[in-house]
């Protein structure tokens, strides 16, 4: 049986996701990435780029994804939020990139890290998958890659490339 660890933030879609490795025999245990401040991205982003998304996001994303989520939500799992597969070994940290974080994981001892919804991990905390690391990643990769990119893909006409990528980093 295939040892995953599963690297992830606390919301619904984390928790489906466990729950379903987990029923599968596959999870060995959950690193959740509660937050902290953002990261910067490695290259800056162009003055109209960043204006226009904070824009976006203090006029519609913010409300529209909350109200998506909730009927999302609803829709899956009626009433009753989901929750982290009980008896599972998870630990909570404010960046997966920690040696606290690292030391977790390494005591998993997965042969696959799969990442859902974490802030940026550096290679040293991929290392740790021994046969694989999967990142599922919001967004049509390379062309629509970081924060917004469902937005910038309907915003450039280009639904078709409005969707998610499951890639071995």
């Amino acid at each position: 049986m295939i040892r995953v660890a599963l690297l992830c933030a606390d919301e619904p879609a984390s928790r489906h996701v466990a729950g379903a490795l987990a029923q599968a025999g596959f999870l060995a245990g959950i690193l959740l990435e509660r937050g902290g401040p953002p990261r910067r991205p490695s290259r800056p982003l162009p003055l109209l780029h960043r204006a226009f998304g904070k824009l976006y996001h203090l006029l519609y994303y913010d409300r529209a994804r909350r109200q998506a989520e909730e009927r999302l939500r609803a829709d899956l799992f009626g009433s009753a939020e989901p929750a982290f597969p009980a008896g599972t070994p998870l630990q909570a940290v404010e960046d997966a990139n920690t040696p606290e974080a690292r030391a977790f994981l390494k005591g998993l001892d997965p042969e696959v890290l799969v990442v859902w919804g974490t802030r940026l991990l550096e290679p040293g905390t991929f290392a740790l998958g021994r046969r694989a690391a999967l990142n599922c990643h919001m967004g049509v990769l390379p062309d629509y890659r970081g924060s917004l990119s469902e937005f910038w893909a309907l915003a450039e006409h280009k639904p078709q490339d409005a969707g998610w990528t499951l890639h071995q980093v």
